[in-house]
This record gives C-alpha cells, sequence and structure tokens, in this order.
C-alpha cells in the first residue's frame, strides 16, 4: 500500500491512530514520523506482511524516491509489489549466501548437533578426493552435487538420532537406504560404505534374534560378489546360510531367507566351477558343482534345479563317466518336459547322445541326436537346429555314411550362413565339403578300377559332380561308364586360352625385366 507521505502525515491524529495499530514501539514511530515529515517529499513507506515472524502486520519502512510521471510511479509500484512477494532472508541465512553448499550443509550439521554425521560426510569427501589424487582419474566431486549431500544429510541424520534413542533397526534401515540409493557404476563406493556400516550397526540389534544381523552379511556378500571378490563373497553368504539355518525368516517380499541364501551360494558355487573348468582344473570345477546341486535342491526352484543337474551331468561326460551323466541328463529331461522347456529338452537329448557315444553305442546316440534334430525344428530353435545337425552329420561322417553325412553337414552349413554365425559357418563348410569328397570317392575309384580313362579326363577338366549321380553305383552295382569325349574345335581353343595368356604374361614380364636392365646400364 502506497501513499503520499506529505499528505498523510498532515492527516489530523494520524501518529496515534497508526500508533494503535502498529507493533512499532511508540519512540520509535515517533523518531520514524520526524525524520519522514522532514523527507517527505522524496520519501515513500512500504507496509509489508511477513508471514516468517511471529509478529503479524509488521511495519518496515524503506528510502525510495517518487518519480515525478505517472507512468513511472506506477513501474515503481508494480516492481515494490513484486518485491514485497519475496521471502525475506533470516539471518542465518544472510550468512550463509555466498559460502558453498559443503560449507552451509556442515555448519547447518554441526549447530543441529549431529557431530557424528558430519565428521562421516566430511570424511567421505577426504575420501573422495584421496582416490582421484592416486588415480588421476577426473569425476564430479562429491561435495559440488547438491542432491547426494542432502540425501546422505538427511538419513544420517535419521541414524544418528535413532543411535541415541537406541533404535538401532531404524539406524539400519536409514543406513540401508543409503546403500541401496547409490546403485550406479560411478556410485558404487559410496553403497560399499554405507553396507559395510550396515553391518557394524546390525550388530547392535537384539530385537529379532539376529535377523537383521544375517541380512547385512547377505548384503556386505552381493557388494563384494559386484566388486569381483567372489571368494570373500562366497565366505558371507555361507555365513548367511548358516545363521538363517532352521529359522522361518522371511524378508519384505515374503521370501525365506534361507532358501535365498541357498539360490545365491548355488549361483556363486556354479559361477566359481566354470571359472574352475576355465582353468582346467576339472576336479575342482566338479566339487563346486556338486555343491551348486545341493543348495538349488534347498532353494526349491525347478529351472535352478535343472540347470545344476544338467551341468554336474555334462561335468561327469567330461570327466568320462557316461552312466553318471546319463543318469543326470535324463533327470534333467524330465525337469525339463515338466517345465515345457523345449530348448532343455534338446540339450538333455544332445547330452545323452554323446554319453552313449563315449560308450560306443551308436545306435541310441543317433536316436538321440534325431530327437534333438526334431525338437529343435519343432520349436524354432535355429542355432540349436545347427548344432543338432552339425553332430547328427558328424556321427554318420564317422560311421561312413557319407551320404547322410552330406544332407546333415548342408542343413548345419546353410543354417549357418542364415544366421551369420561365423563361430560354427567355418568349421560347417569344412565337414561339409569333405563329406562331398567322400561321396564323390567311391565312384571316383571305381572309375579308376574299371579304368575309364575318359571319364576321368572330362571331370578332372570340368571338375563337375558326374561321380555322385549314378545311384547303382551308390548302392554298390557298377559304374556307368561315360564315353570318350570327342574333342572339337572349341574344347581345343577352350584348352589353348589359358597356354596363350600365361605366354602373353611371361613375354611381358621378360620385356619389363630387359627395359629395367637397360635403365641399369644406362644409369651406371
Amino acid at each position: 500500500m502506497w501513499l503520499d507521505i506529505k499528505q498523510w502525515i498532515k492527516r489530523p491524529g494520524i501518529r496515534a491512530e497508526f500508533m494503535q495499530h502498529s507493533a512499532l514501539p511508540s519512540q520509535d514511530f515517533i523518531r520514524m514520523a520526524d525524520l519522514l515529515s522532514k523527507n517527505a517529499e522524496h520519501l515513500a513507506v512500504q507496509l509489508v506482511s511477513n508471514d516468517n515472524d511471529p509478529v503479524e502486520n509488521q511495519m518496515y519502512f524503506q528510502n525510495i524516491k517518487m518519480p515525478a510521471g505517472r507512468r513511472e510511479r506506477e513501474l515503481l509500484q508494480k516492481q515494490m509489489s513484486l518485491r514485497a512477494k519475496l521471502p525475506v532472508l533470516t539471518t542465518k541465512e544472510t550468512t550463509n549466501f555466498g559460502k558453498s553448499f559443503k560449507h552451509s550443509l556442515c555448519t547447518e550439521l554441526l549447530s543441529a548437533g549431529f557431530h557424528l554425521s558430519f565428521d562421516e560426510i566430511f570424511n567421505l569427501i577426504q575420501e573422495q578426493k584421496q582416490h582421484i589424487s592416486q588415480n588421476g582419474k577426473k569425476v564430479k566431486l562429491l561435495e559440488e552435487e547438491k542432491g547426494k549431500l542432502n540425501i546422505i544429510k538427511k538419513q544420517l541424520m535419521e541414524a544418528e538420532s535413532a543411535v541415541i534413542a537406541e533404535n538401532y533397526r531404524r539406524a539400519y534401515e536409514a543406513r540401508l537406504v543409503l546403500a541401496n540409493y547409490f546403485n550406479t557404476e560411478e556410485d558404487k563406493w559410496l553403497s560399499d560404505h554405507f553396507r559395510a556400516t550396515c553391518l557394524e550397526v546390525s550388530c547392535l540389534v537384539d530385537t529379532d534374534e539376529g535377523k537383521t544381523y544375517a541380512e547385512a552379511y547377505c548384503n556386505m556378500a552381493l557388494a563384494l560378489k559386484d566388486r569381483g571378490e567372489y571368494l570373500m563373497a562366497m565366505e558371507k553368504l555361507e555365513w548367511f546360510y548358516d545363521l538363517t539355518a532352521g529359522r522361518e525368516w522371511t524378508n519384505d517380499e515374503g521370501v525365506n531367507l534361507h532358501q535365498q541364501a541357498s539360490s545365491y551360494l548355488y549361483q556363486i558355487y556354479t559361477f566359481m566351477a566354470m571359472k574352475m573348468k576355465e582353468s582346467s582344473q576339472a576336479g575342482k570345477a566338479l566339487f563346486y558343482l556338486q555343491k551348486a546341486h545341493e543348495r538349488a535342491f534347498e532353494a526349491k526352484d525347478e529351472h535352478d534345479i535343472g540347470e545344476a543337474i544338467y551341468k554336474l551331468g555334462i561335468a561327469y561326460l567330461d570327466a568320462k563317466d557316461p552312466d553318471v551323466a546319463i543318469e543326470h541328463l535324463k533327470d534333467f529331461m524330465a525337469i525339463s518336459k515338466n517345465l515345457n522347456n523345449a530348448d532343455g529338452m534338446g540339450r538333455a537329448a544332445n547330452g545323452i547322445a554323446s554319453a552313449y557315444e563315449i560308450k560306443g553305442d551308436t545306435d541310441t546316440c543317433m536316436s538321440y541326436l534325431r530327437m534333438y534334430v526334431d525338437i529343435a525344428e519343432k520349436n524354432g530353435l535355429e542355432q540349436a537346429y545347427s548344432i543338432a545337425c552339425h553332430h547328427l552329420g558328424s556321427i554318420c561322417y564317422l560311421l561312413a555314411m557319407h551320404e547322410e553325412a552330406v544332407e546333415w553337414f548342408s542343413k548345419a552349413y546353410n543354417i549357418s550362413r542364415a544366421l551369420n554365425d561365423l563361430q560354427s559357418l567355418g568349421a560347417n563348410r569344412v565337414q561339409f565339403g569333405a563329406a562331398l569328397a567322400h561321396k564323390m570317392n567311391v565312384l571316383y575309384i571305381k572309375n579308376v578300377q574299371m579304368p575309364n580313362t575318359q571319364g576321368l579326363l572330362k571331370w578332372k577338366s570340368f571338375r563337375t559332380e558326374e561321380f555322385i549321380s549314378d545311384e547303382k553305383a551308390e548302392k554298390g552295382g557298377k559304374a556307368k561308364i561315360i564315353p570318350p569325349i570327342q574333342k572339337t574345335e572349341e574344347m581345343k581353343m577352350e584348352r589353348k586360352e589359358p597356354s596363350e595368356s600365361i605366354q602373353k604374361e611371361k613375354e611381358e614380364t621378360d620385356k619389363n625385366a630387359d627395359n629395367e636392365e637397360e635403365m641399369g646400364k644406362s644409369n651406371k
């Protein structure tokens, strides 16, 4: 509300009326009124209500030079009305203005009495700086990220308050929120820090018979696993497994903690087995797979049980123990049928076929391989179909069944080309060619033994597959004798063309050599 001060001061009884409604002391008002009356021509008064102040309708006076023009006065009134809507800064806010966010945050924590929270945040900032100075890797500093510092401050204040109140479960949950919040790769170090502090606080929780302590071990193990420290992670998961044994504890999703521990152990045991297999330590790999098999049954997950049985069967297959391998792989086949898992059924059939191949039972081996082909073809598993055709072609090739070998290798080769599977394309191409050559070899030998010189010369000239076109010869009958070739002039020209081109190229080479020799003499 803007008033002309000169006219307003002259109003009768205005001082008494204003003092009655003003929150200012009477002496201050009289002093201000005298000042206004002396400079009335150059002053205006702004009456502002401060919502942040406990005293309502408090008066504030501001020295402003009133413009002479009407438009200027309206513009000034508009500016001042907008300015009046801005919040009034407190003394604390004014003191912190211009200082860094880190300084303001630390000041706020210390003034509120959260000394442990301040100490932890300060140490985290210094730890990051030290790590950057050692590695030389440029990353955004924690002290410059207001959002992260705010969430850390809030949760640490809550955790410290809970510790003071001896509510350690709430303190654990506050720190767990931070551990789960920082889930990106660049913030992994913060997550690891808060998981470690969760484990420290969980030791103090005595209201749930050790459930919080067990959960903290699980969280710490998962953090170690993400960092690649598998042996330490496996050790902590085994402690988690022991702590939850015989308990009916469940997590927030209703999953039994002991089953969860078994599932995590199955995963890490399987991973360790694959690592041992890569390093050619078959004995240790089999040991870890046996432990994974046990934990998978305790986890009660049908898919994990099937995978554990399959991997164990393949391990026994690699150890040249086909009988035990067949037993496990047939169990895997039954589980895959119950789950309608076509890929699992195909892998089981392929494994059983390999086991019977080791035993020397080729008929059973081929029957399981044909089962693998049928399963892959019916369910549209192109990659599996290519593998099945390749394996079946290999068996037929070893048994000298070259006709069938060519058929299966041809399918495997064409699928590999369609899928652009470079890994298997080369092997399929080579074996397809070898099978074709052996298929042709039967009739070729017969033509050599007859002898059929003209037919052999014709094949030698044109490299056609004429020797595999005679069905009687393939069945063991007499080979078809190819009549002698009548050499025409056109064929003579065709046979001369290569030699003429070679002679011409030789002449050009000799001519270039003579030129180089002459140039060398001239240079001398």
